[in-house]
């Protein structure tokens, strides 16, 4: 069969042309075009196999990095962390953000739970409607209609700060984002304190709104930064363990808020629940501050910036001189250039195309997990224990031991997250915090003066298996799932996902347990019940085993459509890309 013979662009002292290659053997050959056509089969066959042994050469070579790197993805945690010391500094640095949001989110709740504020923002009740527990005197109670707007539309602001959070940190960095989102939240903790100046009641408790839907909107900026930047610089080696500070500093947060709120409850003043508002700029101004000397993150210079001097900039001072810059540099670089082949552009429409619809429904699942296990409940339990039959200061003890037992849970989870399938964690304790919804549910069909210990007992149980297990993990699977280019958009999505079932668990929780409507009290468990049940069957079926592969892995187990049933044995193996003709 004839050969086309082509001419490569180099030229011999004459300035003539003099360099061959033949289309199916590839070899290039020096002399003349008659030479080269004259030359036997054999002499071609040889150079076709010579060819051959080079490809296989490089293919085995490039399977040994790629075995390499998955050792380096699964060293062991311990020396994980000797490694990257310098880095976990500045992730433990970044976790003042899920600090404030944790602490944010214990005062704001539990100053419900305060008598005076109670009595400040409150109506007075019938007294045959005053629960056990509750003391001698008049029922002031927060109406429902309150409770569900400040806990169902104030999430509203997080869901827009969300979004804008998504495109700021495209637009204008990590860090600038953060202090925008800082700033923001300095200005919500004033309108709280200042809210209840107003002499009427309704004024007062729209300040109360107002203030939410502001904070809502500075934190939802604030944290889809530090969860992106996050998920960008970390190893996979360490992905898991830094995605458990989100609800490891999350709790310790509410554990600080608690202790604040616990110190001044019983204040006759309205220093009670002042004093815990304000100390809100404890934990709101320290991001406001290091957001100035923190790197940029180096994924953001590359994409947006195409930036590469900067980016090893930011990669030497968050890795340290003892680390290769530029290696770490050139596979962030070959990561976004293999996922950037796909598509042009990184929109939030891009998420929802073929290639990436299956990834942004995992995001957004992964988002929606920490509500389907009972967090809004968990996050107001002081308040739902009272409606239960406890008393005030006793339920908001009983809020400060559950906070300390999901703490030392959830400080655990470093080591359950880095050595357990995040499939396995997720599917076990969703299947384990069923059952003791369930219990819950159940202590509460008869009233007995021992109901409401049974309920905060399960909340505590809650908090302690959800903490070991689908918490961290499903931050985990949110910061894997995504690629590179789109990680911004697919975090947002995943905070739609938080925040839209966040409005709506917080609306309709109050309807269900406070005693001006269903007054269901601890039979709400069973609600929780059927989301942790369902919740297990769709992590079974529907989200991959990610744990110990490389954002290069990642994308290669999505583009193939690897099942979620048996992802854990699939394994990556080097395949040479497809060349196109000559």
């Amino acid at each position: 069969m004839a050969q086309e013979f082509h001419r490569l662009p180099s030229l011999d002292e004459d300035g003539e042309e003099s360099r061959y290659y033949s289309r199916t053997s590839l070899d290039v050959v020096d002399g003349s075009y008659d030479q080269f056509r004259r030359r036997p089969d054999a002499v071609d066959a040889a150079s076709t196999a010579s060819l051959l042994d080079r490809k296989e050469q490089t293919r085995a070579q490039a399977q040994a990095e790629a075995d390499a790197e998955s050792k380096e993805n699964s060293a062991p945690l311990r020396k994980a962390l000797r490694l990257y010391r310098k880095l976990m500094g500045w992730m433990l640095l970044m976790s003042i953000v899920i600090l404030y949001s944790g602490f944010d989110s214990a005062v704001v709740s539990m100053v419900q739970s305060v008598k005076k504020f109670q009595l400040d923002f409150g109506e007075l009740q019938p007294i045959e409607n005053k629960p056990d527990g509750y003391g001698e005197g008049e029922y002031w109670e927060i109406s429902a209609k309150w409770l569900s707007l400040w806990d169902g539309v104030g999430p509203l602001g997080q869901l827009a700060g969300t979004f804008l959070g998504g495109y700021l940190i495209d637009r204008i960095g990590r860090r600038f984002s953060l202090v925008i989102g800082s700033i923001i939240g300095c200005i919500a903790i004033a309108i709280l304190f200042f809210a209840n100046r107003f002499p009427n009641k309704d004024k007062k408790c729209l300040m109360i709104l107002i203030g939410k839907v502001v904070q809502g909107l500075g934190l939802g900026i604030m944290k889809i930064e530090t969860f992106t930047y996050m998920s960008e610089v970390i190893p996979v080696s360490l992905k898991g363990a830094v995605m458990s500070f989100v609800p490891t500093f999350t709790l310790l947060g509410q554990l600080i808020g608690a202790l604040v709120v616990q110190v001044t409850v019983d204040f006759p003043t309205p220093k009670s629940y002042l004093i815990p508002l304000a100390s809100q700029y404890a934990v709101a101004l320290p991001p406001l501050l290091f957001a100035f000397f923190l790197p940029e993150s180096p994924a953001y210079l590359l994409k947006s910036k195409n930036d590469t001097t900067g980016a090893l900039k930011s990669f030497k001072r968050l890795l340290g001189r003892k680390h290769d810059a530029n290696l770490a540099l050139q596979k962030m670089k070959k990561t976004l250039d293999e996922e950037a082949k796909n598509s042009s552009n990184a929109s939030y429409a891009e998420c929802f195309n073929s290639a990436n619809r299956r990834r942004t429904a995992i995001s957004f699942f992964a988002g929606s997990i920490e509500f389907c296990f009972g967090l809004s409940l968990l996050s107001g339990i002081s308040y739902f224990l009272q409606k239960c039959g406890m008393a005030h200061s006793k339920s908001t003890m009983f809020t400060i031991i559950g906070i300390l037992a999901g703490l030392v849970s959830n400080s655990c989870s470093t080591w359950t997250v880095s050595h357990i399938g995040r499939r396995t964690l997720i599917i076990s304790t969703l299947s384990l915090t069923s059952v003791w919804w369930t219990v819950m549910g159940f202590s509460g069909i008869k009233q007995f003066p021992f109901t409401a210990w049974i309920a905060g007992g399960c909340a505590t149980a809650v908090v302690v298996t959800c903490g070991l297990g689908c918490w961290p993990a499903s931050y985990a699977v949110l910061g894997e799932t995504s690629s590179i280019r789109l990680r911004s958009k697919s975090q947002a999505i995943g905070g739609l996902a938080n925040n839209l079932l966040g409005i709506a668990m917080n609306a309709a929780l109050p309807q269900l347990y406070n005693s001006d409507r269903l007054n269901l009290g601890a039979k709400t468990g069973f609600l929780f019940t059927g989301l942790t049940a369902g919740a297990a069957l769709i992590t079974y079926f529907c989200v991959p085993e990610l744990k110990g592969r490389s954002a290069m892995e990642i994308d290669v187990l999505f583009k193939k459509g690897v099942p979620a049933r048996g992802s854990k044995k699939w394994k990556y193996m080097y395949e040479e890309i497809p060349m196109g003709d000559a």
